[in-house]
């Protein structure tokens, strides 16, 4: 759970596995305040699953959930995979939706895989619809599933009211999802 300034760098062969444990919530929690989450060299966020079923709180986003306009999460290596949340398509398309990333914030991709995650919506990203930036210029997003009513194996990028929110895709970035 990150608030205000707070900040979380993993470098090297770090490894957090959720060990497919059904949990009420993401991996990683950014929420108010400016966090800043750095994903580098061989840093693993694998087997997360966010089961939490409520309509408010942390239901969407498996491994991470940047729920605030002003966080920043750099995804300058490492692999996201294997991760989930509930799947099922609610009355929101924001419900139980990113299976690796949720995000309201700043995304900045420059490498690393984003693979075989599953969600609601946005199998691998779900990019929400107010003020949420991803710049996506290396690295690759695969194999990343939805719900059989979902959207967006890799990123959706949700139109809901009047979107803000920016896409950027280019580089050496490798997109295999639809």
């Amino acid at each position: 759970y990150m608030t205000g300034s707070s900040s979380l760098t993993l470098n090297g062969s770090i490894t957090v596995d959720g060990q497919n444990i059904s949990a009420n919530g993401p991996c990683i929690y950014m929420y108010n305040g400016s966090p800043v989450v750095n994903l580098n060299g061989n840093t693993v966020l694998q087997n997360h699953k966010n089961v939490n079923t409520g309509t408010t709180g942390i239901y969407a986003g498996g491994a991470i959930n940047a729920n605030t306009s002003t966080g920043i999460l750099n995804i300058n290596g490492g692999t996201i995979r294997n991760c989930s949340t509930l799947g099922t398509t609610g009355s929101y398309g924001y419900a139980h939706a990113g299976g690796a990333i949720y995000l309201k914030g700043t995304c900045n991709m420059t490498a690393g895989s984003i693979t075989n995650n599953t969600a609601s919506n946005g199998g691998a990203i779900y990019l929400a619809s107010s003020g949420a930036v991803l710049n996506i210029t290396g690295g690759t997003i695969s194999g990343n599933k939805i719900a059989s009513d979902g959207v967006g194996e890799g990123i959706f990028y949700s139109t809901h009211n009047t979107s803000t929110s920016k896409l950027t895709i280019g580089g050496n970035a490798n997109i295999a999802d639809t």
